[in-house]
């Protein structure tokens, strides 16, 4: 189990990719981005090229989906690709 610190770093990490996708993404990506990590995610796996829509979305959301992927479980990967899509959704709706 991680700790308190080790799920803080996670977190601090995973807000600054994001932070990457809001700069770079209008919100009809963020949307899309989101909704192929969700696909992703039922199936327990990442979002491979096909899954993102266009080669800039798959460019930009590149260095998130390759930090998932270094989570040291595939319940931590999941829980990560879960909170990502969550806020790329709010990020896509605040535009």
């Amino acid at each position: 189990m991680q700790s308190t610190a080790e799920n803080r770093l996670w977190s601090e990490w995973l807000s600054r990719y994001l932070d990457h996708c809001r700069r770079e993404l209008n919100g009809s990506e963020l949307k899309s981005l989101a909704s192929a990590l969700d696909g992703a995610i039922r199936v327990q796996a990442l979002p491979d090229r096909d899954a993102l829509e266009a080669e800039r979305v798959e460019r930009v959301a590149r260095p998130l989906v390759d930090f998932i992927a270094t989570a040291p479980s595939a319940e931590a990967r999941m829980a990560l690709a879960r909170e990502a899509a969550v806020r790329l959704r709010a990020a896509a709706r605040s535009r």
